[in-house]
C-alpha cells in the first residue's frame, strides 16, 4: 500500500511539473500584440496541385460584410476568403473557368477560417495555420471540363513576415513543404490540404493590412 501511495504521489507530481511545461510551451508561442484590430485585405497569386490537376487563382479578397478581428493573442477570425479569376488545368485539358459550389463561374468562396499563430519546427520561424472554424471542408469545388467535383479538406501554414516591430502590412507566403510541423495552442500540427483525393500544395503570397498597426511577436 505504500508503494502505491508513492506511486499516486509520484504521478500527482509528474502531472504538475508537465502542466508546467505546457505553460511554458504556450507562453513561448508567437502572439499578436496588441491582442486586437480588424484585418482589412488580402491578396495573392494562389496556386494550388492535387495530383495531374491544377487550380490557379489570380488574386483574392476577404468577402465583404465578413469583419475578420484579432480573437485572441494568437487567433484572428472570422475569414472568408473569396478567390477570383480561377481557372484549372487537368491530364488532357486546360484553362477552364472553375469555381465553388453556389456561386459564378471564376469564383471560389471557402467555408468558414480562422488563422492560428504558431511555431514552425524545428525552424523556429513565426507561422499562420489557416483552418476551418468546424469540421474539415475548406471549400467545395464544381466539376468543370477539367476536373470533377472536389472537398478540398485540411489546413495549411505560411511563413509570417515581419515578425518583432508593429507594422500595419505584412504577408504569409505559403510555398510547398515550407511547413511540415507547426505548434499551437492546439498542438503539434502537421497542416495538410487534400482535393481531388491527392495530397495537394499551395504556392502564393497573402498580402495583409491590418486597421491599426499589429505586431507579431
Amino acid at each position: 500500500m505504500k508503494i502505491l501511495r508513492l506511486g499516486v504521489a509520484a504521478a500527482v507530481i509528474l502531472c504538475l511539473l508537465c502542466l508546467g511545461l505546457a505553460s511554458e510551451a504556450a507562453g513561448a508561442l508567437p502572439e499578436f500584440k496588441p491582442a486586437a484590430g480588424e484585418l482589412l485585405f488580402l491578396s495573392l497569386l494562389y496556386l494550388q496541385r492535387s495530383g495531374p490537376i491544377t487550380v490557379h487563382c489570380e488574386h483574392d479578397k476577404l468577402r465583404s460584410g465578413v469583419a475578420a478581428l484579432i480573437i485572441n493573442a494568437h487567433l484572428v477570425g472570422p475569414l472568408v476568403i473569396q478567390y477570383e479569376s480561377c481557372t484549372s488545368s487537368g491530364a488532357t485539358k486546360t484553362g477552364c473557368p472553375i469555381n465553388s459550389s453556389g456561386v459564378e463561374s471564376g469564383l471560389i468562396d471557402t467555408t468558414t477560417l480562422r488563422g492560428s499563430l504558431g511555431l514552425v519546427l524545428p525552424s523556429g520561424r513565426v507561422g499562420l495555420l489557416i483552418s476551418p472554424t468546424s469540421g474539415k471542408i475548406w471549400a467545395t469545388l464544381a466539376a468543370n471540363e477539367c476536373a470533377p467535383e472536389t472537398k478540398v479538406t485540411g489546413a495549411e501554414a505560411g511563413l509570417v513576415t515581419p515578425v518583432g516591430e508593429p507594422t500595419l502590412t505584412g504577408t504569409v507566403s505559403f510555398t510547398p513543404r515550407d511547413i511540415e510541423k507547426i505548434d499551437t495552442l492546439s498542438g503539434l500540427i502537421e497542416p495538410e490540404l487534400v482535393a481531388y483525393s491527392e495530397p495537394a500544395t499551395v504556392e502564393g503570397i497573402e498580402h495583409y493590412t491590418w486597421h491599426n498597426k499589429v505586431e507579431v511577436t
